[in-house]
């Protein structure tokens, strides 16, 4: 029907209310609250002759609440951001040098059948050996940075690259000593089975290292892993979470709810990077992680592409995106503990008029009838005003005549009250609530929208 679609995300079973549909899932160890802001500075990045970028200025301007995927150990750096009360994420990879605070990384490394020393495509030409994870040396190593971070106050930590060894099989890895002795104990050709062995060489790996850490720090540390593109296949699996590069061909609604959806009901979680300089694409895509329930980092010191004298680096400014990440602080209420409504026999809300690529998602408190039901709505066209049909029966288990309705959109940026928000504390004023025109019919409400630039939530709840 020309007009009309419907929202598959929205549908619903008999008369129940979506708050007894929505379902309730596991929040996996170190994974961000579903409110919170991720911001990365891959380094310290301190505002001076060179380096005109400030890692502090930043992540106040967006309303950060978490660093993640740092390199750095400096313990009186972690205690900085820990006294500016963000929550500390230290990375780890396959390339960690030798040991912390020297610059070699030879111990230990992935050789090829004739003995040269293996590392990624994109990082040819930066001297980046990958460490073999049969290798005492490396393991020590990897071990020893872990251990750094986490006696400098990280709470979480990351892995870069985490397929390590079984990754290095396309480039001619590894065929080291290690592999070579380890493999002759036990009877297998690398020749034939080098896939196979450095898969089970991977995950004993991690293994070792993880209870070794945790021993090491008294409690579980948490770890997230580069699962690109949100996989979940062998290794990322063996990881608290996923926080990982999203490509722009596959940075679209119905495959960022899939993954989502994938991670939730793996009992995980999904952070995304989202590799673009297309700003507008970039602002869906936030509004789309969010809206699914996950998180795009803040869209600074993002990673682009390897150049020949190391790599392009992307610095997103607060006018393009802090709108959006402080609305999210705005509408903390509206996140946290809200999750999608899933079921299947009817459609409980449609579309019509608008761009045809306003999506939704209807998200609930599990469990929860009397608090408010919200729907997310981003546009992903040009914005133009739609209409929304909810059956109120089917969302609130109300008669539509009983209901309320409101739109929460970000407010328009202005620098002076993001900085007096981010200083008070008080994120209010970066959320613009409007009462929406509804008309009731049978049990249908019908409610206009205005244009979306492009996210905004309608907030449904009984008088």
């Amino acid at each position: 029907m020309d007009g009309l679609h419907v929202v598959m995300f929205c549908a619903a079973v008999g008369a129940a209310a979506f708050g007894v549909l929505a379902e309730a899932g596991p929040r996996p160890a170190g994974a961000p609250k579903l409110s919170d802001v991720c911001f990365s500075s891959r380094w310290r990045h301190p505002a001076n002759d060179e380096d005109p970028h400030d890692t502090f200025a930043a992540a106040a301007a967006f309303h950060a609440t978490r660093l993640d995927w740092v390199y750095s150990s400096d313990p009186d750096w972690i205690a900085a951001c820990h006294r500016r009360g963000y929550h500390f994420g230290g990375s780890l990879n396959s390339k960690l040098p030798d040991a912390p605070g020297v610059d070699t990384c030879l111990q230990g490394r992935i050789q090829n059948a004739a003995g040269e020393l293996v590392t990624a495509p994109w990082m040819a030409g930066w001297n980046a050996w990958w460490g073999c994870v049969n290798s005492p040396e490396f393991r020590k190593t990897f071990i020893d940075h872990a251990k750094l971070l986490v006696q400098g106050g990280a709470e979480v930590l990351h892995v870069d690259d985490p397929g390590m060894n079984l990754a290095a099989v396309d480039w001619g890895g590894c065929y080291c000593e290690y592999c070579r002795q380890l493999a002759a104990e036990h009877g297998i050709d690398l020749a034939k089975d080098m896939r196979e062995f450095q898969k089970a060489s991977v995950h004993r790996f991690y293994g070792v290292v993880r209870r070794e850490i945790d021993a090491y720090a008294g409690r579980h540390v948490p770890i997230s892993s580069n699962n690109y593109a949100g996989r979940w296949t062998f290794p990322y699996y063996l990881f608290d979470y996923g926080m990982a590069e999203l490509p722009e061909s596959l940075a679209d609604p119905k495959n960022i709810d899939q993954v989502l959806a994938d991670a939730r009901q793996r009992g995980k979680a999904q952070v995304f990077t989202f590799v673009s300089e297309d700003v507008d694409h970039t602002r869906r895509v936030i509004a789309t992680t969010y809206a699914c329930g996950g998180h795009t980092i803040v869209p600074w010191d993002v990673y682009l592409r390897s150049t020949p004298t190391g790599s392009d680096r992307y610095f997103g400014e607060p006018e393009e995106y802090a709108d959006l990440y402080g609305f999210v602080r705005a509408i903390a209420d509206y996140l946290n503990d809200y999750q999608p409504v899933t079921a299947d026999d009817h459609a409980a809300l449609t579309i019509t008029a608008g761009s045809g690529q306003l999506h939704a998602w209807v998200r609930a408190v599990p469990g929860e009838r009397d608090m408010p039901v919200v729907i997310h709505l981003v546009e992903w066209a040009e914005p133009t005003p739609a209409v929304i049909h909810i059956d109120t029966q089917l969302i609130l288990g109300s008669d539509p005549q009983a209901v309320r309705c409101a739109l929460a959109a970000p407010s328009a940026y202005d620098e002076a009250v993001h900085t007096q928000a981010e200083q008070t504390g008080d994120f209010s004023p970066l959320v613009e609530m409007t009462r929406l025109d509804a008309e009731a019919n049978g049990c249908v409400l019908t409610i206009k929208v205005p244009a979306l630039t492009p996210w905004g939530i309608v907030v449904l709840h009984s008088k």
